[in-house]
């Protein structure tokens, strides 16, 4: 199911979980606190990207996941820029205290459901 906040605030909610687009601060955050120097980097560039192209940083940022109970940040999920022959590019990252729960699949789903219909 996809609700929205107000009109410039993206909330997709599934049973158990927010997604939320999250902010260029909160990009620069993440880049600073993850400890996979890979994934700072990637996201570095998709926060640069997002910055050359601000009309559709939605789809460079990464999408902050929460539990919907107590508002949980339990990981990320995102695009790697707009769609490009007719597809996009999803990446994630849950924290490993929240893994095998079902969470990355019930977030994939929703966050497809969003794309197609955008």
């Amino acid at each position: 199911m996809i609700g929205f906040m107000d009109k410039k605030a993206i909330v997709l909610r599934t049973k158990r979980l927010l997604i939320t687009p999250m902010t260029e601060a909160e990009t620069e955050e993440l880049i600073l606190r993850t400890p996979y120097a890979d994934f700072g980097r990637q996201c570095k560039e998709l926060l640069e990207d997002s910055k050359l192209d601000p009309d559709n940083r939605i789809w460079y940022l990464p999408w902050k996941i929460s539990l919907k109970s107590d508002n949980t940040y339990i990981g990320e999920i995102g695009f790697f820029g707009p769609k490009k022959d007719s597809s996009v590019e999803i990446g994630f990252s849950i924290l490993d205290e929240f893994r095998g729960n079902g969470y990355t699949s019930e977030a994939l789903k929703v966050v497809t459901e969003w794309a197609f219909s955008n």
